[in-house]
């Protein structure tokens, strides 16, 4: 039973041990920090955002929102309102049903200040009921309450003031009575989550999620003590693509359906294979919708107006949920003409993910639109393990007598939270993250054992795979061309040999690239038109793109243009901290969900400790010159490549739109690159010390992955 860690010393093990318990120990009092936090909680919302004054009442006149819902647990109605710089006067808030009797009366003094939340507190309501409206009424004196006034944000609703209907949306909360920590909600929030998700989800799968969570994290720590030999070998691979699997799957229950990025798009592509056995519109125009009827409502109840809007939540009761069922069980009745199968962000995209996810979409074709988004997302939470599994190998050619050092860099692709966010979503990324992962493993193993016909084959094949998934993958092309010419210097190629394994490779890339262009028409967006621009939409200077450039990772010089930005993204000043860094490591969702500064802190000087002991050991490393070869041909050079390629897209857009486009996601092509990163770091240590850095990476990387889940479940529901 003990074979796998035979050959290791007690001491180093029980050095591991103590490191791990002790990293453990500090991530378990930060947690026990976080759930203790106690503070006034959310029973319910209606989804509209507070930008605008909707309603100004005089004296005795009401403001009414109808139908809304009383949810259970509330025991009051939080509204922000506006005094006209004078202390508020009372307020009154009444629910009433249908035949106008009254369900809730709540009631505020006066003397509040102006431009504030104030909340209305009434008796607890025992269970969820639907209220036919919700009136406010100022009693005496002026005031202003606020919503939205694009009324079909909340098109169920509509809001009346004074009696006159409006086109506005009165914008509240009902909070729930006293105050609560995280942990006293954690059922309410598992609840809240197992809402208008796959048939097969419930309360209890959150339960199983958080106990798997601590399962994985000791299987990964018990996967770094395996021994070197073929079996420890086997059995760490094994634990690296199933804690990948597992991982992304558990993200696939937690990030809400049609919240990660584009998500929608890409389901739509399947749904028009499997409805229509075509692939989908590129005219705009085309009749259909981009979306079918129960699709689009599903959409508008999870994503539409909660994206991107922070204040606005999921619908988090039992009877929202029979709501959707009951308008999902008539959509197509009510809207014949969507079926789907139009246009979408994801149209110029060749059908290979897609065909991927196939499958899944038509076993469960039947079932309502969130069991095929699940089931469509595990396709892509194994993408994910596979994926895990291939910077395992990656990081194995690289240290081959070192298992644990390969468990590092494969446990470092499956808990990183972006890549598990992605993994659990349904978009082609993740099929483009598993190719570039296996060419970086192709030309690892042309590195390390020289060329060979299959290698040459492999290489060219797998890049024109990457491309069929994503055409981003082109930023890996000059990497394999430079591994090739360095291994053709070192290894003292003769013409013959050249020849012969450069047109091995070149045969099946030009196929799939021919597959791709020719046949799908599939550019990815890299035929943007910006690429050919016109002096209307503005040209392409090549000191302006120098000058850009410079921006994204130095500090702008005097005689630069400084408006790059201010024309983009409002938030962005830096964009190597701002886009990549934050974006590659925690920006989930619609780039919404992030931590505060000071934890990207924390990642900034982590991240720059691991760089200096890459550097000392490229330093002290036998022989030298081979081993930075690698470090730059396969690990410098596909992040430099795909980074610039992201900047040249961004530019394009930038002169052509004017509309943003970078993303930190992006760079997840690399995410390899990262495990071979902390690999190094810790085999340049030794091998003890190694193992013990690898371990608190590891723990420290699960832990950060697990309160990354726990953010997105704070944004969402609560």
């Amino acid at each position: 039973m003990l074979a796998p860690f035979a050959g290791l010393r007690g001491e180093a093990v029980r050095a591991e041990l103590v490191a791990a318990v002790a990293t453990i120990g500090v991530f378990l009092v930060v947690g026990a920090v976080v759930l203790g936090q106690s503070s006034t909680r959310y029973a319910a919302t209606n989804g509209v955002e507070n930008v605008a004054w909707v309603a100004q009442l005089r004296p005795g006149q009401s403001a009414c929102q109808a139908p809304v819902l009383l949810a259970k647990d509330s025991d009051g109605v939080r509204l922000f309102v506006g005094t006209y710089q004078r202390p508020g006067p009372p307020l009154e808030a009444v629910f009433r049903d249908a035949s106008g009797r009254i369900l809730r009366r709540g009631m505020l003094g006066a003397g509040y200040p102006d431009a504030t939340w104030q909340v209305l507190r009434f008796d607890p309501v025992a269970e969820s009921v639907q209220a036919d409206s919700l009136c406010i009424r100022a009693t005496s004196g002026s005031v202003a309450l606020a919503g939205n006034l694009d009324g079909t944000i909340n098109a169920n609703q509509a809001l009346a003031v004074g009696g006159t209907p409006t086109t506005a949306d009165l914008s509240y909360q009902l909070v729930r009575a006293g105050d609560s920590t995280l942990f006293a909600l954690l059922p309410t929030i598992f609840h809240r989550a197992s809402l208008l998700r796959p048939s097969w989800v419930g309360d209890w799968t959150y339960y199983v999620a958080a106990a798997l969570l601590a399962v994985l994290l000791l299987a990964a720590v018990a996967a770094l003590l395996v021994g070197s030999d073929r079996r420890g070998t086997r059995i760490a691979a094994i634990t690296v693509a199933l804690t990948a699997f597992l991982n992304a799957a558990i993200w696939s229950i937690v990030m809400p359906a049609f919240n990660p990025p584009d998500e929608a798009a890409h389901y739509a592509y399947v749904e028009s294979l499997g409805e229509h056995h075509r692939l989908p519109y590129k005219d705009p125009t085309a009749p259909g919708g981009s979306y079918s009827a129960e699709a689009l409502l599903a959409i508008q109840y999870t994503a539409l107006h909660v994206t991107q809007h922070p204040e606005i939540k999921l619908p988090w009761t039992s009877l929202e949920q029979a709501q959707w069922a009951r308008a999902n069980s008539t959509a197509r009745e009510r809207r014949p003409d969507l079926v789907g199968g139009g246009y979408t962000a994801a149209r110029s995209y060749s059908p290979f993910y897609y065909v991927l996810e196939l499958p899944a979409y038509v076993a469960v074709k039947g079932s309502d639109v969130f069991t095929r988004l699940g089931l469509m997302r595990l396709v892509s939470a194994l993408l994910a393990g596979a994926t895990a599994l291939a910077a395992f190998l990656f990081v194995r050619e690289l240290f081959p007598t070192r298992t644990w050092a390969a468990a590092l860099g494969g446990f470092a692709v499956a808990f990183q939270p972006m890549f598990a966010q992605m993994g659990g979503a349904v978009n082609n990324d993740v099929l483009l993250f598993l190719m570039a992962t296996l060419e970086l493993y192709v030309l690892a193993r042309i590195w390390r054992r020289g060329m060979s016909f299959a290698h040459a084959v492999a290489a060219g094949a797998v890049l024109g795979l990457g491309i069929l998934a994503k055409p981003t993958m082109v930023a890996f092309a000059p990497v394999a061309a430079a591994v090739f010419l360095y291994v053709m210097v070192r290894d003292r190629w003769r013409p013959r040999a050249i020849a012969s394994w450069s047109g091995a490779a070149l045969a099946p890339f030009v196929l799939l690239l021919m597959l791709n262009y020719a046949v799908f028409g599939a550019t990815g967006g890299l035929d943007s038109p910006a690429a050919s621009t016109t002096p209307e939409r503005g040209v392409f200077h090549v000191r302006e793109f120098m000058s850009y450039l410079w921006q994204w990772y130095l500090p702008r010089l005097p005689f630069m243009q400084s408006d790059f930005w201010s024309r983009t993204y409002a938030d962005v000043s830096f964009p190597l901290y701002d886009l990549f860094f934050k974006g590659f490591w925690a920006d989930f969702g619609h780039l919404e969900i992030d931590y505060p500064g000071w934890v990207y802190g924390i990642l900034i000087a982590a991240s720059v400790a691991v760089l200096a002991l890459v550097v000392m050991a490229a330093i002290r490393a036998r022989p030298r010159r081979d081993v930075l070869a690698a470090g730059l041909l396969l690990g410098v050079l596909p992040v430099v490549m795909t980074a610039l390629l992201v900047n040249a897209r961004a530019f394009l857009n930038l002169i052509e739109s004017n509309e943003p486009f970078a993303q930190g996601r992006y760079l997840l092509q690399t995410v390899a690159v990262l495990g071979a990163a902390l690999a190094a770091a810790a085999v340049g240590l030794g091998d003890r010390r190694g193992r013990v850095l690898a371990v608190v990476m590891v723990v420290s990387l699960a832990a950060f992955n697990t309160f990354s889940l726990g953010l997105v479940l704070l944004r969402f529901y609560t």
